[in-house]
């Protein structure tokens, strides 16, 4: 008896989960799965949060510090369906002129750039 349990059971969760698909697909016509639709509306886990955290910048949501360096923080950020990373400044570097020109025309060149190897800038503020 324990057997047939188990081997109903076993049987159960892939005919229910290619039952629950082809209606999905076929009666309903939608062309994703309703599970990762709930999955993809959870909130993203912050494992390391920073100074920004929580906060919008432009359409981006702040998540955790990937990195800190010399010049300042990396932040993993979220928006428009994607993920990015955001750089910061540090504030005593951001009040030198000298270095926020610096890293302005770093962000203009890799707006520019176009490549699969080089990480693509999105916008800078």
């Amino acid at each position: 008896m324990a057997v047939a349990a188990l081997g109903a059971r076993a049987l159960f969760n892939p005919v229910r989960r290619f039952i629950q698909r082809f209606v999905d697909r076929r009666l309903y016509g939608f062309r994703f799965d309703l599970n990762e639709l709930k999955k993809a509306e959870q909130p993203l886990e912050i494992k390391n949060p920073g100074a920004l955290t929580g906060r919008t910048l432009q359409e981006y949501q702040v998540l955790g510090v990937l990195g800190t360096g010399g010049m300042g923080e990396v932040y993993q950020g979220f928006g428009n369906g994607q993920t990015v990373a955001i750089k910061t400044m540090l504030p005593g570097i951001a009040a030198d002129k000298d270095m926020r020109t610096r890293f302005e025309r770093e962000a203009k060149a890799g707006i520019e750039l176009d490549h699969p190897h080089i990480a693509k800038v999105f916008a800078h503020h």
